[in-house]
């Protein structure tokens, strides 16, 4: 028997999982460069944006599954805190930064005004924001009941539902309501909790079963769940125009869509894996980088995009191989970025330590 400070075995699944969600993450920035307004492809491509959305939501329930696994008991919170907060509150502080000296010289996105900068930072830093969510999850867990699990999931993710319902179809007056609901309520962790305790719920159960029934319930609930997503059901929705870009993360639908597909990455991931070992190798590798991945691919998207962005507003239907070629590329490129930068003093800024 092994002793009790032993590291738990590895999860094939979470890997398969984190694997596909940064893939999504890299496929949502892409959707932006094969069309460009009244093309033919731009109403394929924004159904492309929201398909892949359910990354974000995925990310936050492995944030729940790895630390469910991982302390099966209360952690000593100071050790706990110095550790996770290594791998999000270090890389925020050390590339914000960057990104900002990016987005107003590079893409121009920020106006060379103090109010935008102002507006930029409150968003949480362009995509940078997730890297604050994920302290308020480490905080959280701290107290979170271990007895019943399953309970505890139902009644927060009943909770997350309640909020995003509420943030779309409730009219908001006040400031300080507009802004931790409508604006940005992505920022904070009520928005996102469900995943987030069905996650540490299946991290005291990782033994997931492989039947080809669950598999096949899950690939059904996903069709059907991502087929509402792109219908987007709006209707009396007096906040709709909210329902877009980061927002789209908080409609109240989106487990429809997002819990079956982590379902079918967990549960077939070990078997599909399991005899093909160059894909498995490649699983493991974009998963063991998925945070510098998901650091610094906006960078590398907007060079190589601009430099092959013509091609893709050929026909759609044309560019669809051109384009998943190119989130190919962009998650090459991205792998490479980042194990260069693990070999450096750099690599702390990527939430890992030097290799």
């Amino acid at each position: 028997m092994p002793p009790a400070d032993a590291p738990r075995a590895r999860l094939v699944g979470a890997d398969a999982t984190r694997a596909l969600a940064t893939v999504a993450v890299i496929a949502i920035h892409a959707a932006a460069w094969p069309y460009a307004p009244g093309t033919p492809g731009k109403h394929f491509y924004d159904g492309v944006q929201l398909v892949v959305r359910f990354a974000v939501p995925v990310f936050v329930l492995l944030t729940g599954l790895v630390l469910g696994y991982a302390y099966p008991k209360r952690p000593a919170v100071g050790s706990f805190l110095k550790r996770r907060l290594r791998r999000s509150i270090v890389p925020w502080l050390a590339w914000v930064p960057i990104y900002l000296a990016f987005d107003l010289w590079t893409k121009q996105l920020v106006v060379h005004e103090v109010n935008d900068v102002i507006a930029w930072f409150q968003a949480g830093a362009g995509h940078l924001y997730f890297l604050i969510i994920v302290p308020q999850f480490y905080v959280l867990f701290i107290a979170w009941p271990r007895r019943h699990p399953w309970t505890a999931a139902a009644v927060a993710m009943a909770v997350q539902t309640i909020l995003c319902t509420v943030r779309l179809y409730v009219p908001m007056d006040g400031y300080l309501e507009q802004y931790v609901t409508v604006w940005y309520g992505f920022l904070f962790f009520p928005y996102w909790i469900g995943y987030f305790a069905i996650g540490v719920a299946l991290g005291g159960e990782p033994r997931i079963s492989h039947k080809r029934i669950a598999i096949a319930v899950a690939a059904i609930a996903a069709i059907a769940g991502n087929a509402l997503l792109v219908a987007k059901p709006l209707g009396g929705a007096v906040n709709a125009g909210f329902a877009e870009g980061t927002g789209a993360f908080l409609v109240p639908w989106m487990p429809l869509a997002a819990l079956p597909i982590a379902a079918l990455a967990l549960i077939a991931g070990p078997s599909l894996l399991a005899h093909r070992p160059r894909l498995s190798r490649l699983t493991t590798l974009i998963s063991d980088n998925s945070l510098g991945i998901y650091i610094i691919h906006p960078i590398i998207l907007w060079e190589f995009g601009y430099a092959t962005g013509a091609f893709f507003l050929a026909d759609f239907l044309l560019a669809i191989p051109g384009f998943i070629a190119f989130i190919a590329i962009i998650l090459a490129l991205s792998i490479v970025a980042t194990r260069l930068l693990s070999r450096t003093p750099v690599a702390i800024t990527l939430g890992t330590t030097r290799r």
